[in-house]
This record gives C-alpha cells, structure tokens and sequence, in this order.
C-alpha cells in the first residue's frame, strides 16, 4: 500500500514512477481517473444540490474486495487549487486505500498536450505487462454541475476527443475509456459508460431510456424482460457504488448487477 503524489513540474518524475512500479509489482487491474477530486460536500446544479460523489468517482466501490494477492494501480489526475483542497482528498484516499493498492495523485490539469504524452505511455506499459484491457478503466469525469462557459465547454469536449485520438494507436484498449454521465440525471450520478459502446446511440436517447428504466422498478413486463429489452445499453454502464464483481473481473456491469 502505497500513495504518491506529483505536481506540475514533476511530470517526468510520475512516468519514472509508474514505470517503477510496474516493475516492481504485478497489477492486475488499473484504474486511472481524469477530474474527479472532491471540491465541496454539496454542489448546486440546475436540479438542486448534488452530494459529492468524489470518493466513488477517485476510488470505486468495485475495486474493494479483491484478492490480497490481485495488485491494483490507481492514477489520478486532477488540478488541486489550494493546499487544504490537496489535504482533503489525500484524507479522504487514505482512508479508503486497501493493502493491495497504490495510489498516484497527479496534482496537474489534465489538458490535450499532457494526455498525448501519457494516453501512448500508459497504453505502452499495460500492453508490455499484458494487463488486461477489461481489468482497465480510464475515467472522464470532467463535468460542470451549470451550464459551462466557453472555455469549459471546449475543455470538456477536448479531453474525451483527445483520449479517443490517441486510443486509436492501441484498439486494444479502446474498450477501456469511460466517461461520466456528470449532473443530468439522478438515477445515473454514480454510473460511468463505456464510450466506444454508445457510438451507435445518441447521448440524449441513452439518458432517456436508462433513466426511464431506472425510475420505474415496477412495469407490466416481468424484471427479466425489460433488463433483456435494455440489456445492448445496460451492459454499457457501470455504477461505481456496487460492491459486486465476477470472479477474475474487475467489476460487473449494470445489466449483469440488475439480472444477479
């Protein structure tokens, strides 16, 4: 059990260490998050207030109860504007760190020049240690609770555009980028989509219909039938406060939590 953290000058001394670590230690899943540290307890949005989420979002439930002897790496990525901003997380990551996890805090803004670097480096190690791309997640949470203004705006549409690009190097682990459904919908402020799932589906038809799906546990049709009928969306989306997993898996995803 391990916590490092790194600042904006240090960003050669991060990929020494995530190269260090990977070699010294055999991770079976890696997890790697992009914006998502604790701000503030609440944060009002256009649906009223939105508890934080952070630690789910920096540390999700499903990465808890593995195998003392199945090694997990966690990286994230965020801008931390004050000290105290900086002490909160750290507090709030330790007290959820396991024995069989090491934790990298990359204190730095996550922009398109900083994940050209990276995407290519971490894709290189992970094949090289032939980790399994389903035993990886990259995780965009960079969402605004109001309407973003311009420059959020682009900021929120180059990291996923950027992170896409890039993955194209490696199909491999195209799978493994996620992004966060943010504020919108409360039924899924704890749940995260594989991107490359929903190419095929508009974002406003996948937030309706799972939402709908969501909100209404009791519909003529039997359970079985309507998670059969959702179940190309469901199987793309996955909540970050279920504790189950499959055995060998790094987490299971809504349409297998719903049916078990």
């Amino acid at each position: 059990m391990s916590f490092y953290n790194f600042n904006e000058n240090e960003k050669l001394n991060v990929e020494e260490k995530i190269t260090e670590l990977m070699r010294t230690n055999t991770y079976k899943y890696v997890y790697i998050s992009i914006g998502s540290k604790h701000n503030k307890d609440c944060l009002m949005d256009n649906n009223g207030c939105s508890y934080s989420n952070a630690y789910l979002q920096m540390l999700p439930t499903f990465l808890f109860n593995k195998q003392d002897n199945e090694n997990i790496l966690v990286i994230i990525f965020d801008r931390f504007e004050t000290e105290n901003n900086l002490k909160k997380n750290k507090m709030i990551l330790k007290q959820r760190i396991c024995k069989n996890m090491d934790i990298i805090v990359m204190n730095i803004l996550c922009n398109a020049e900083i994940l050209k670097r990276f995407i290519p480096f971490m894709c290189t190690l992970l094949s090289e240690k032939e980790i399994e791309p389903t035993n990886t997640i990259i995780a965009n949470y960079v969402k605004f609770a109001n309407v973003p203004n311009q420059i959020e705006e682009l900021y929120q549409q180059v990291i996923p555009n950027t992170i896409n690009n890039e993955l194209k190097q490696f199909p491999e682990y195209v799978d493994s980028f996620y992004q966060w459904f943010g504020y919108e919908h409360k039924t899924l402020y704890n749940m995260i989509y594989r991107e490359s799932g929903f190419d095929a589906f508009s974002r406003n038809y996948i937030l309706t219909q799972v939402s709908l799906f969501l909100n209404d546990p009791y519909s003529n049709d039997c359970k079985f039938t309507r998670i059969h009928n959702y179940k190309n969306i469901l199987s793309q989306i996955i909540d970050l406060s279920c504790p189950m997993y499959l055995e060998n898996e790094m987490f299971i995803n809504l349409n297998e939590f719903l049916v078990y």
